[in-house]
């Protein structure tokens, strides 16, 4: 739209620049978690796009722009939540608390960042490479813990999902075991956390329960939308009736076209 209104050898961070007010501006304005999703993606690409400009500091310092925007923005979230004025927009908070609780991990993520040091500059290791393998482990295990100990269900999904990632990044660089294996292997390891889980919380029975939820939450919805466009949407539709016999139903005088 404006953009298009520009010359076409602009900085694509000029472009983010512009984008984001008006989308920041309509999630407020319409209450759209959609929205607040694009705006977090801007600002987050605007703040990469700017590091990536400094010659010989972006390989070293993105990954940790990254957590330290997510963190920012997880605190300012959960700083602002419970307050009363701000209610209409709690579902577009729970947006960006997601969000931010999954691009910090990403961005300490060891696949995701060789692959982006590799891009940047031909480097087959990214510096301090033993950090992000660190990293990668170790705060989805931060991340269930502190679902667990705040009783935050966000927090425990998340959670439970980056410790898949992690498995799977592993697996890309190590082959120890077959494939099989490993899956078995994985599984037991998330059968015996569940377990744990499940006796910590039966001595903690109050703020969790086996009992459904009136709210649903935004994992939830967003695993029920895919199901219906994946799973749903393909269904065949039903077959057209083939029995009509032209003008006229069974004792009547051309009313419909049925037998």
């Amino acid at each position: 739209g404006l953009c298009s209104l520009l010359p076409g050898r602009i900085d694509e961070v000029v472009y983010s620049l512009l984008s984001l007010p008006i989308l920041v501006i309509a999630a407020i304005r319409y209450v759209d978690r959609l929205l607040s999703a694009a705006a977090f993606c801007c600002a987050l690409s605007i703040v990469v796009q700017l590091v990536e400009k400094v010659p010989g500091v972006a390989i070293y310092v993105l990954p940790y722009v990254g957590m330290v925007f997510c963190a920012a923005v997880y605190v300012l979230i959960k700083r602002n939540d419970g307050r009363r004025d701000l209610r209409y927009w709690r579902d577009q908070f729970g947006v960006l608390e997601l969000l931010s609780i999954l691009v910090f991990y990403a961005s300490g993520n060891y696949w995701i960042v060789q692959n982006i040091t590799a891009y940047l500059s031909g480097l087959e290791q990214p510096p301090l490479n033993w950090f992000f393998w660190l990293f990668t482990f170790a705060v989805p295990a931060m991340y269930l813990y502190t679902g667990l100990r705040r009783k935050d269900r966000l927090m425990l999904d998340s959670g439970i999902a980056c410790i898949v990632l992690s498995f799977i990044t592993f697996r890309y660089y190590y082959h120890l075991v077959s494939l099989s294996w490993a899956a078995t292997i994985g599984g037991a390891v998330l059968f015996a956390l569940s377990y744990a889980a499940i006796r910590y919380l039966r001595r903690n029975t109050r703020p969790f329960t086996y009992e459904p939820e009136g709210k649903i939450s935004i994992l939830q919805t967003a695993g029920e939308y895919l199901f219906e466009q994946t799973i749903a949407g393909d269904a065949a539709a039903p077959e057209k009736d083939k029995t009509g016999m032209g003008g006229g139903a069974f004792g009547g005088g051309g009313a419909g076209n049925d037998f």
